[in-house]
């Protein structure tokens, strides 16, 4: 017999999530192991990371139990959503209430949203936490996976009926399984901080495109907003060493002061973006989830909202299957969660890899026509309610989890 029906390797946000909705049946043996758990500071922070979070995403939190009375009180919304074009007459605006949304979605402190998922895990009697472990070795056997791991000092083998690899776009396990990746180097940097912009517009989150990078603010409250300024490669370096008063000032020129006056900016993280998408994302006894499945650029904010629809239908159909006492590492299971999930992943890879091949163009004749495409779109509501319910993850086949929150 196993030691566990289900192994999750990572306890980033995507392996609590899953290791969260395995446990609330007590029908599961599941472990979730990582080198390090998070360490959480215990009060706010100006630097506290935000995070954007799909209507979609909220439904699977609710279904969670993390949402209501808890995440929703801090939570900032996103009722308005302004694109632009620097230089270019072309916008596109999105209203919540136009479309009969509440919002779009919403802002959330990282550290608020990992707490919530460790306090929840860590109460979770089905769910052991191994950590710190690092996992040094897989093996197929007959009837599951064995894991070879490193707990402390102490080597550790333990056995699953099923292994899910969410240990991120970099994943160890992803290369212990022999998956090889296709990788796509964008060659630009994401400089990520929280900034303070007065006489912005409450509530609204900005996609600002320029010649040199988009520019994305997202809303945290009040004046204080995440910034996530696209850089070439070659250029992070200087931005991240720039004095914050020169940064400011680029800033301003950057929008044309179009978004507020950018009066104060935190803490800089560079993150460098690329494309990673592994060839099989399930083999015997072993699914791929979060970015270790697909880490995809940052526009429009789609990765952690499809790695969680991801980790939802995982869970639902995990959960139905173990119910029912069956096995979870079976290959039609497994075939079944692919196939449900593939349309989505490959809408929205495609779409965001489409956003950057469109917008860092500097060729006239395509910025033209880019611009008269967006002026298209904001005169075509119609058109706009897809685009909008799409990047809410609302549009399409639903994960159970998200389909009882809308019931």
């Amino acid at each position: 017999m196993a030691d566990y029906d289900v192994l999750i390797a990572g306890a980033g946000l995507i392996g609590a999530s899953l290791g969260c909705a395995l446990g609330q049946d007590g029908k599961a043996r599941v472990a979730v192991i990582d080198a390090a758990l998070p360490v959480l500071q215990n009060h706010p922070s100006f630097d506290d990371r935000g995070l954007t979070l799909s209507l979609s995403s909220r439904r699977i939190l609710s279904a969670l139990g993390l949402w209501d009375g808890g995440l929703s009180c801090t939570a900032s919304p996103i009722r308005r959503i302004r694109v632009t074009d620097r230089g270019q007459p072309g916008c596109i605006r999105f209203d919540a209430a136009e479309l009969g949304l509440e919002a779009f979605g919403h802002v959330v402190s990282a550290r608020n949203l990992g707490q919530a998922l460790m306090d929840k895990l860590r109460g979770t009697k089905d769910v052991e936490v191994l950590a710190p472990a690092t996992v040094s070795a897989v093996r197929s056997l007959r009837s599951g996976i064995e894991v070879s791991c490193e707990q402390g000092d102490t080597p550790r083998k333990v056995t699953a009926r099923l292994l899910v690899a969410a240990d991120g776009a970099n994943s160890p396990v992803r290369a212990m399984l022999g998956i090889p990746v296709e990788e796509k180097d964008y060659v630009q940097t994401a400089i990520v901080a929280n900034v303070e912009v007065a006489e912005s517009e409450p509530e609204t989150a900005h996609e600002r495109f320029t010649e040199d990078g988009p520019l994305a603010l997202l809303p945290l409250g009040g004046v204080r907003h995440v910034l996530v300024l696209t850089v070439a490669r070659q250029e992070a370096e200087r931005f991240m060493a720039l004095p914050d008063a020169e940064l400011l000032c680029h800033l301003e020129a950057r929008t044309g002061g179009r978004l507020g006056r950018f009066t104060r900016i935190g803490a800089r993280r560079a993150y460098p973006l690329k494309l990673i998408r592994p060839s099989e994302q399930i083999r015997d006894r072993c699914v791929l989830l979060g970015d270790s499945a697909h880490a995809i650029h940052p526009n429009g904010a789609q990765g952690l909202n499809l790695c969680l629809r991801d980790m939802a239908e995982l869970a639902g159909l995990l959960r139905q299957q173990l119910q029912a006492g069956g096995d979870p590492g079976d290959r039609e299971l497994l075939d079944r969660y692919l196939n449900a999930r593939l349309p989505d992943q490959r809408w929205v890879v495609g779409f965001s890899d489409l956003l950057t091949r469109i917008f860092y163009n500097r060729d006239p004749v395509k910025i033209v026509l880019r611009n008269a495409g967006m002026i298209l779109l904001d005169l075509a509501p119609s058109l706009k309610r897809v685009f909008a319910l799409r990047a809410t993850g609302i549009r399409g086949r639903q994960p159970a989890m998200v389909r009882a929150a809308l019931n």
